[in-house]
């Protein structure tokens, strides 16, 4: 067997890995669609939607409300592909990375001389990756173009919908699908066309950067090869392009490279030069036909004439037609029945398991968040927070700012009784009985506050706020949400919230509501939550400023990460102490006062701002030392206190430390048996 044929035999096993791979790829993009960006659009669908319906025949007041529904959506679109190009960017520079290793070890390991291939480094895999167009368009520019065909395709079914006078159900399917009807790729709907779509770009663009990647590591190894052939799938998919370039070769450098289509399954595989082009004697075998793999010898053969690849995978071992095929489509062929396609049964490959099969070790790469609201906070969507942030109390109606001011006391029963109320107009309105029980202008009051709630935008990224509860253990049955204990100490329990619901990004206002009198009736604990989509408050009301409170909005769905028991001879309460006593000097670091900051108002933004963006809470319970001290610094320049805090005469110092020393006067936790602390994730 010749040099030349033992490389197109590890060509087209490595072709069948790399399939697998580039479905597992194909995969993740979509699960992101379905965890990050699909739901959210659900959301805002059918809440919008609703409130149109609600108004329609009103002329300017139903497009109003259209044209703002249709921006949100826009804007969650917009993001989300901004995202998926992001993470496509890393994840293609990974798949390169390993090409390239696999290219270079593949010649290492087939030519029989004693030198060392030259691979390409990381610089030039990102170079093809940003910089080299596939199918007439860079990567960026595709990922660009999905999210408007997105857009335009979601308009036109909005607009079908509407002139059909359909329901809202019936709209949103149109967008969404039907559970249970619509699965995988299939499907008449947006979204099952975007999806489709998306795979054809993962495929494509993944064999894009591999073909590219492998012929900049031929290139490289110019002295020893000459040529570049390509290699097509054959299958019954096969099209007639490739059809047509199968078995072709071309001067190294004037190679053409798969993709020739969308979704092409092609590759290339390099001919090194012969013993006379590289001054040595010896004899090159050149057979015709395509190699493969006898079974019961174990030996590479030669056919005598060209063969299919379904001839090929028949003399391949049982393992190699097992991962093709899987095992029960592999026994059925060894018994006979015909071979009609490549790759039939569609199991994934990730990156780290193709590797480990071709025995490649790669180096580690950076790799984009896995959230979408990280990578996808738009400037325009921090503008828009800031501006909320910048609103004034000022700004509002009677009704709301009342109910701004009562939202704290005296409004709760009257909060708890309308968990649901009816959504007339685009606004929402308490159920007839409820002005029957409670007095009526404090009701308007409290709906006008869940109204002006209800248009605040949503803080654009991930953030972690903290409650604490003390609740009697006699009445935990009849609450919901966060509030009933009965799922919150089950792990795992999913649950929605159905009303909004206060928190705080301190962890010690968290704690100073769960800290209560040790007795038998009282459950004492502190919810640590982790979401995105929460409403901030501080700037909203003037009375318990220093609370830092964020509302957690009606209709988000969480579920129980963990439940921990945390007792003073536990090994978790060190630790959390500390890390408690670090949020109380942030808490007071970051309640500025007119009598200490100059410019009070432009000071106060800037710490809510910086609070959001730095994820600050997130960082005081799981960052280091170093983290909570450059916290610290940040907030004090921000501040311009040096140090001296809101209500507190000496100077703390700069150091965080020293600060903690001089608060150890603030009680962690009174509760002598301890407390329960709930980890919780939005879903």
């Amino acid at each position: 067997m010749s040099v030349n044929d033992e490389l197109l035999n590890k060509a087209i096993r490595h072709a069948v890995y790399f399939d697998q791979l580039t479905t597992g790829e194909v995969n993740r993009m979509v699960k992101f669609m379905d965890r990050e960006l699909f739901p959210d659009m659900k959301r805002i669908l059918e809440r919008r939607l609703g409130n149109i319906g609600n108004g329609a025949g009103r002329g300017a007041w139903t497009t109003a409300r259209y044209k703002r529904m249709v921006e949100m959506l826009d804007k969650q679109i917009d993001a989300g592909f901004r995202f998926m190009s992001q993470e496509a960017k890393a994840r293609l520079a990974r798949v390169g990375i390993s090409e390239a290793k696999w290219a270079q070890a593949n010649l290492q390991q087939t030519v029989p001389l004693d030198v060392t291939f030259n691979s390409v480094d990381l610089n030039t895999v990102r170079s093809i990756v940003s910089s080299r167009p596939f199918q007439g368009a860079l990567l960026k520019d595709w990922y660009k173009e999905l999210g408007t065909r997105f857009k335009a395709d979601m308009r036109k079914q909005l607009n079908i919908g509407f002139a059909s006078g359909e329901s809202v159900p019936q709209i949103t399917a149109r967008i969404m699908g039907i559970r249970g009807v619509e699965s995988g790729f299939t499907g008449s709907s947006v979204r099952a066309q975007t999806r489709r779509k998306v795979r054809a770009v993962v495929r494509t663009s993944t064999n894009h950067i591999a073909s590219k990647t492998r012929s900049a590591v031929y290139a490289e190894n110019a002295d020893i090869i000459s040529k570049v052939r390509w290699v097509s799938t054959l299958d019954s998919r096969t099209t007639d392009i490739c059809q047509s370039l199968d078995g072709q070769e071309w001067k190294l450098g004037q190679e053409q490279t798969p993709p020739a289509h969308h979704q092409c399954r092609s590759t290339t595989v390099p001919i090194t030069k012969t013993w006379k082009q590289l001054g040595l004697n010896a004899k090159d075998k050149r057979v015709g036909g395509r190699i493969y793999r006898d079974v019961q010898s174990g030996m590479s053969k030669v056919s005598p004439k060209h063969i299919t690849y379904g001839d090929w995978l028949k003399k391949q071992p049982a393992q190699v037609q097992n991962d093709v095929l899987g095992i029960g489509k592999a026994n059925l062929l060894r018994q006979g029945v015909p071979f009609n396609r490549f790759f039939s049964n569609n199991r994934a490959l990730s990156l780290a398991e193709m590797n480990a099969i071709e025995g490649i070790t790669v180096p580690e790469l950076a790799t984009v968040p896995s959230t979408l609201p990280r990578a996808t906070a738009s400037k325009a969507e921090w503008e828009a927070f800031s501006k909320h942030l910048r609103k004034s109390i000022q700004d509002y109606t009677e009704n709301e700012k009342s109910g701004l001011q009562k939202w704290f006391s005296t409004s709760k029963p009257v909060k708890e009784y309308l968990e649901n109320p009816k959504r007339v107009g685009g606004k929402y309105v308490p159920l007839a009985e409820t002005k029957e029980r409670f007095n009526p202008r404090v009701v308007d009051q409290i709906m006008g506050f869940v109204n002006a709630v209800d248009d605040m935008p949503t803080i654009p990224q991930p953030t972690t706020v903290f409650r604490g509860l003390k609740i009697e253990k006699t009445i935990v049955e009849g609450l919901d949400g966060l509030d009933e204990v009965k799922h919150l100490l089950n792990k795992g329990s999913v649950f929605e919230q159905i009303t909004h619901s206060s928190s705080s990004a301190h962890l010690s206002i968290g704690h100073s509501f769960a800290n209560a009198e040790n007795t038998k009736s009282f459950l004492n604990a502190v919810l640590e939550i982790r979401g995105k989509g929460f409403k901030h408050m501080k700037n909203l009301t003037e009375r318990f400023k220093s609370e830092y409170e964020l509302l957690i909005a009606r209709g988000q769905k969480f579920r129980v990460k963990d439940v921990i028991k945390m007792t003073k001879d536990s090994k978790e309460w060190k630790d959390y102490e500390y890390r408690f006593k670090v949020s109380k000097m942030i808490e007071r670091a970051v309640l500025v006062d007119k009598k200490f900051v100059k410019n009070y108002k432009k000071t106060e933004l800037a710490i809510n701002e910086y609070m959001i963006r730095n994820d600050v809470a997130n960082k005081i319970m799981y960052g280091t030392k170093q983290q909570h001290q450059k916290i610290w610094e940040d907030i004090l320049r921000i501040t311009g206190n040096d140090g001296k805090m809101v209500n507190e005469a000496p100077k703390f110092g700069k150091r965080l430390e020293n600060s903690i020393k001089y608060a150890d006067s603030y009680t962690f936790m009174d509760l002598r048996e301890g407390f329960t602390r709930i980890v919780i994730e939005e879903i």
